[in-house]
């Protein structure tokens, strides 16, 4: 049997029949929780690893929702906002921030000021490394007041941050949900709900319009060191290109100069190989300068040379 641990929340995020159910039981163990009836988007496209095949979506979106009986309306809960991580050089409280700005500005309709409809919202990172170095196995984050914390300040939000390599915290379940997310093999598959993710992913891999279109988490590290890759290549191809300009810009304007010196002074008369020569070894742009007003100031070349010399 395939294991689980290939990746399986891109998986489940592509697969309509598998989504909510498989989002369900993940979010319920690593909530703790049970977790009701859910809607999930997916909403960052990464492409296929070649062409024609299909890409992957990150940063999943569930939402938690009870239904209006009478109106039969859906009633947003809850939003769990999920993702994946493998990068390291960002800034990222303030990147869960901003996804928390992002998903709050479109869960009110334009007008509304009743706040109390916002749903509650977790905003979850897993990663593959320990962001706060104290080996948690779960981070949670909540707003409180700093001179009365014992009050309970109830805005909604919580920002957690799962960390697949932590060992502190949490409980064999969350272990069991991390370890099956970011390890590959049957072993990953150790309980009820990592076994039911398991059956999710191998019914995935044996969908015929999807073999050979699965991103395994190794793919998609793989996918994220090329991305950084290219971007460092750009930027380093962008100041090799903005240095060489620099100096090429500069060896023109100092040439361009020359050229106007000798051209000034051939008005007044031939003038020495001896001087053409002379000239041609100064380099400081500024004595460059002078030279050329020099040149434009006197009215023979003995007198351009007299001054010359004297400097």
């Amino acid at each position: 049997m395939v294991g689980c641990g290939e990746f399986m929340i891109n998986a489940m995020a592509t697969d309509p029949e598998k989504a909510e159910p498989a989002f369900r039981v993940i979010l319920s163990v690593l909530l703790q929780r049970k977790i009701n009836r859910v809607s999930v988007t997916a909403e960052r496209f990464v492409p296929g690893m070649m062409p024609g095949q299909r890409g992957v979506r990150l940063d999943v979106e569930v939402e938690e929702y009870e239904t209006n009986p009478e109106a039969g309306d859906k009633i947003t809960t809850s939003v769990y906002d999920l993702e994946p991580h493998m990068k390291r050089d960002m800034d990222f409280p303030k990147m869960m921030r901003f996804r928390q700005a992002r998903i709050d500005s479109r869960k009110l309709k334009a007008g509304e000021k009743d706040y109390s409809k916002l749903p509650d919202l977790f905003v979850i990172l897993i990663t593959d490394f320990d962001l706060f170095g104290k080996n948690q196995m779960i981070y949670t984050f909540r707003q409180s007041c700093m001179e009365r914390p014992d009050i309970d300040y109830k805005d909604g939000l919580r920002l957690l941050y799962f960390n697949t390599k932590g060992k502190e915290g949490g409980s064999n379940a969350i272990r069991n949900m991390l370890e099956c997310i970011e390890n590959s093999g049957k072993d990953a598959a150790v309980d009820e709900a990592t076994k039911e993710l398991n059956r999710y992913v191998e019914d995935i891999k044996q969908n015929a319009l999807l073999k050979g279109e699965y991103m395994t988490l190794g793919d998609l590290i793989d996918y994220e060191l090329e991305e950084e890759r290219e971007k460092v290549t750009k930027e380093v191809t962008k100041e090799v290109t903005k240095e060489v300009t620099k100096e090429v810009t500069k060896e023109v304007t100092k040439a361009t100069r020359l050229a106007d010196i000798i051209e000034l002074l051939e008005d007044m008369g031939p003038i020495s190989e001896e001087l053409k020569e002379r000239l041609e070894t100064e380099q400081d742009e500024n004595r460059l300068k002078y030279l050329h007003k020099l040149a434009a100031r006197v009215s023979s070349i003995e007198e351009f040379e007299e001054k010359y010399n004297g400097q």
